[in-house]
């Protein structure tokens, strides 16, 4: 039976919905109740990844060496991963992450530039640290199936895992089907981290796994990005419903840790269920990234202009993340 990996992002991907305020007694009590449901990786840290905390970004209430080492005491088999993006993560940082006891290193590109994700992958391998790489924004090369070409290339370069991550909610269950379908005789191992803007984050993965995914991605009360992730708690519940193979997930642990995390996200960060918003919709619609939704609603209102045609016109320029300083401009200029 094939073994497929949960790896619980909700202290990483979950910081964008906190402002990356994540505090270390939520990671600590979390990481404790994690251990019994079943999950194998835990990931921790901004939102962005490791090396990402910035005042244009958004600062972290705590540094990636403190949170991941009160993870690290509470973890016991789950192992601990970080996020790690070509030109926010340095070489100083993995040593000191690996130093930290993580176990693996998921190093992340937006798909166009996935071969920027090659030194860091590198490195870790250097210093024989296990390396995958995230396919970033990974709509922007699902046109022509470009996807197949990409994943022959990693491969070639010594890539044995791969996660397309549906950063912009942008896919539906038949594009998963189809891209999965296309690559799972390619001999790569691949993933799934999706995010939930049309509602379909959990049938997505579902249909990861139905077609030969070894990694799913999920966070408790779906916390994340935008309209946040594949939900945990939903996943847990269908899969055991479907008997999907190849987990061992405990429901009833699995909803100790959300009624836990319901109530510390309202004690401690004044935060209710993630919803789908209608800026979420027009993100996913255009291929924009959950983040940029805060900034196109905000300048949109500054400058007084249609907050559809923003969203619109911010997708026709195709910004990916880290080009969030270009919003203003844009929206600003006239349409």
């Amino acid at each position: 039976m094939k073994k497929v990996l949960i790896s619980d992002v909700t202290l990483r991907d979950g910081n964008h919905a906190i402002n990356h305020k994540m505090d270390l007694k939520t990671i600590e009590k979390y990481c404790k109740l994690l251990n019994k449901t079943g999950v194998d990786i835990c990931e921790i840290g901004h939102g962005n990844g490791i090396g990402a905390s910035s005042i244009s970004i958004g600062r972290s209430k705590t540094s990636y060496s403190k949170s991941l080492n009160i993870a690290k005491k509470n973890l016991e088999k789950i192992k601990l991963s970080v996020h790690a993006i070509s030109g926010f993560a340095t070489y100083e940082d993995i040593d000191k992450c690996s130093d930290l006891g993580v176990d693996i290193f998921r190093i992340g590109a937006n798909s166009p530039d996935y071969n920027l994700t090659y030194q860091l992958i590198e490195y870790c391998k250097k210093i024989n640290k296990e390396a995958w790489c995230v396919l970033m924004m990974s709509h922007l090369i699902y046109e022509k199936k470009k996807y197949i070409e990409i994943i022959k290339e990693l491969k070639n370069f010594g890539i044995k895992q791969v996660i397309f991550m549906d950063t912009a909610g942008y896919f539906l269950p038949y594009h998963f089907d189809e891209i999965f379908r296309n690559i799972k005789s390619l001999g790569i191992k691949f993933g799934i981290h999706a995010h939930n803007n049309f509602s379909v984050g959990v049938w997505n993965s579902v249909i990861a796994i139905q077609n030969g995914a070894n990694v799913v991605d999920v966070a408790t009360r779906g916390l994340g990005a935008g309209a946040g992730n594949t939900h945990f708690e939903v996943f847990a519940t269908i899969a055991k419903k479907m008997n999907l193979k190849g987990m061992h997930l405990n429901l009833e642990k699995i909803f100790l840790l959300s009624n836990y995390f319901k109530a510390r996200l309202k004690k401690k960060f004044n935060k209710e269920n993630i919803f789908i918003e209608n800026n979420n919709l027009l993100s996913a619609y255009y291929g924009i990234p959950s983040p940029f939704c805060p900034q196109i609603d905000k300048f949109s209102i500054k400058y007084k202009k249609n907050i559809y045609k923003s969203y619109k016109k911010i997708g026709k320029a195709k910004l990916v993340a880290g080009q969030e300083d270009l919003i203003p401009d844009i929206i600003k200029s006239n349409f």
